[in-house]
This record gives structure tokens, C-alpha cells and sequence, in this order.
């Protein structure tokens, strides 16, 4: 369930049904060899997009920090992704690739962002480019016309990450991995973690090496078994700078 510390809104699509994903691991590696969606791809009903815009307007202003996790499944129309960045005072976002939307759900359908977080295949799509070293894709994703995003955030499994920002440049940060159980997950603890100091306007190199470090500790555990809490993150970084 969700931590004591939230306050959750929710808002119900009547006509469609909650997404099972049934993943296929190998039970040695806990590697996943496939996966089957079972999800009815209706799009939002007009009351209940007209409902979530309603509310977006009135209180997306009280919040230091948009945090979007855009999967892919239609609940971003292009009318709450319109109001989503007129009205966030921060704007962190992440479209994930996944086997149901693969190759459509790509960061620019997004008119922009203040952070965005994609993996390195993520990228790759959204500037339709295969081969390119990663620097160059990031300097064709921050110069598209159509879209302006503040800092740009990938990483990279084994390579660590790299991050862009239009006033401090690129930095990296090798990966922090000693024990690796499961992949499940790391994306998106990178983005918890790195949000919020985005945000804060934390300098970038710092951002890297700490998103690393949360998601070192993410892939240490099967699945999402254990939350990234404060304690163990702060004790795991002081063993790094040690």
C-alpha cells in the first residue's frame, strides 16, 4: 500500500480495467524472458478527463514539484498535458518504453519539461537515431524546436549516467552496482531520487551520483521488495565518498 506520509486522489475510468502484467523470469537470474498485458487501451471517458483537468488547475500550483510518470496507457491526453505544464511550477517527467507501447510513447509528445528522465533506449527513440553516442542524442533531444527541457537525465545500467543541463553542461557518474538481482524498478528509482533535488536546483554532478547510488541499492533486491528509505541511502553514499 502506499506510505503513511501520502495523500492520494484518485480518479476511476469506468469503462476500462485495472492492467495486470504478467512477467516470465528466469528463475536462476530472476532475468525477464517476456511479459503479457492484460489491459482494455480505452481512452479516458470525456467527464473523467474533464474531472482530472478540473482538478489539475485548481491545485497543481500548490506543489513545489510535478513528478509525471507517463506509461503509455492514454491517461495523458493531450488536453492534461497541456494544462500539466502551464500550470507545475517544476515539472519532472519520464515516458516509459514498455511492451505495450513500444515505439509510440516517446518524450516528444510533451511540449517540455523543467527535468526528464529517459533510459538510454528512451532516447534513442525519441530522436530516431540507433547509433549515435549518447551526448550527441541529448544535444539533438535539448535543440528540438518543439520541445524545451531545462536538464536531461540518462541512465545507463552498468555505464553509470549522464546528465545535461542547458547552464552547467554534461556530467556522469559511474555505476555503483555490486550486486545485481533485479533490473525491475531502477529506472524509476533513479527518478524519485533525482526529482526532487532537480528541483531543488541541486548541482548535477550530484544529481547522477546519488541517482546511481539509489539505483544500485534498487537492483540489490528482487522486484520492489524494499522502499529506498533516507537511513540506508545516506549510509550508502558515505561508504562511497569513504
Amino acid at each position: 500500500g502506499l506510505c503513511h506520509n501520502i495523500t492520494a486522489k484518485f480518479f476511476y475510468h469506468p469503462e476500462s480495467s485495472t492492467i495486470v502484467k504478467e512477467r516470465d523470469i528466469d528463475s536462476a537470474y530472476f532475468y525477464k524472458l517476456g511479459e503479457t498485458y492484460f489491459y482494455d487501451n480505452k481512452p479516458l471517458p470525456p467527464e473523467v478527463e474533464d474531472d482530472i483537468e478540473e482538478y489539475l488547475r485548481h491545485h497543481l500550483h500548490n506543489f513545489d514539484l510535478v513528478l509525471v510518470m507517463d506509461f503509455g496507457h492514454r491517461f495523458f491526453t493531450p488536453k492534461l498535458i497541456r494544462v500539466i505544464r502551464e500550470k507545475a511550477k517544476f515539472l519532472a517527467l519520464n515516458t516509459q518504453m514498455n511492451a505495450a507501447n513500444f515505439g509510440f510513447n516517446v518524450i516528444t509528445k510533451w511540449p517540455g519539461a523543467d527535468f526528464i528522465v529517459l533510459d538510454e533506449k528512451e532516447l534513442r527513440l525519441a530522436v530516431h537515431n540507433e547509433h549515435e553516442d549518447v551526448e550527441n542524442l541529448i544535444t539533438d533531444l535539448k535543440n528540438s524546436r518543439e520541445n524545451f527541457f531545462q536538464t536531461i537525465a540518462t541512465p545507463r545500467g552498468s555505464r553509470g549516467s549522464i546528465i545535461f543541463n542547458l547552464n552547467q553542461g554534461f556530467k556522469n557518474a559511474p555505476a555503483f552496482s555490486t550486486k545485481v538481482i533485479d533490473l525491475v524498478g531502477a529506472g524509476t528509482a533513479y527518478m524519485a531520487i533525482t526529482a526532487p533535488l532537480a528541483a531543488k536546483n541541486v548541482p548535477i554532478e550530484l544529481i547522477c551520483f546519488i541517482g546511481n547510488a539509489a539505483g544500485a541499492m534498487n537492483v540489490s533486491v528482487l522486484a520492489n521488495k524494499k522502499l529506498i528509505e533516507y537511513g540506508p541511502l545516506m549510509k550508502f553514499l558515505a561508504a562511497l565518498l569513504k
